[in-house]
């Protein structure tokens, strides 16, 4: 009778069939969690760079304008004759600064429709959002 060198395989066990399976769940959330979207979606916007140092404060209301001239707040699309309503219930005894942050590709007259509504509705100070050139992205 001979013996071998390798000691016997035990059988295997229903166990043994879970690690590849858990694998591919723990692949499939890593996915997901690089894959999906982190922040609140601002409509690809991509400002214009300033040469200006000067940081920007928080403004109370923030805008963004696509290149497309679609007017969003927070991410959620804003008809231009919602404006001023929006801007009325803002407005509670001070004065409002809006920080617009326009795509570099929007165009002139779409900015300036927007301004003419924050004109209209008494806005003094408006502050357009670019990009600092030497700030890593």
């Amino acid at each position: 009778m001979s013996q071998s060198l390798y000691p016997s395989r035990a059988r295997a066990s229903a166990d043994d069939n879970l690690v590849p399976m858990i694998n591919i769940v723990f692949l499939l959330l890593i996915f997901f969690m690089v894959a999906s979207q982190i922040s609140a979606p601002d409509g690809d916007i991509l400002p214009p760079q300033s040469g200006s140092q000067k940081p920007v404060a928080a403004g109370q209301l923030e805008l963004s304008l696509t290149a497309g001239g679609d007017l969003l707040q927070e991410g959620q699309p804003l008809g231009i004759e919602q404006l001023p309503a929006l801007i009325s219930d803002q407005t509670s005894g001070g004065g409002l600064t809006v920080v617009l942050k326009a795509d570099q590709a929007a165009l002139a007259e779409d900015l300036d429709r927007v301004f003419t509504v924050l004109r209209g509705q008494g806005i003094s100070l408006i502050t357009l959002r670019t990009l600092n050139p030497e700030a890593p992205q």
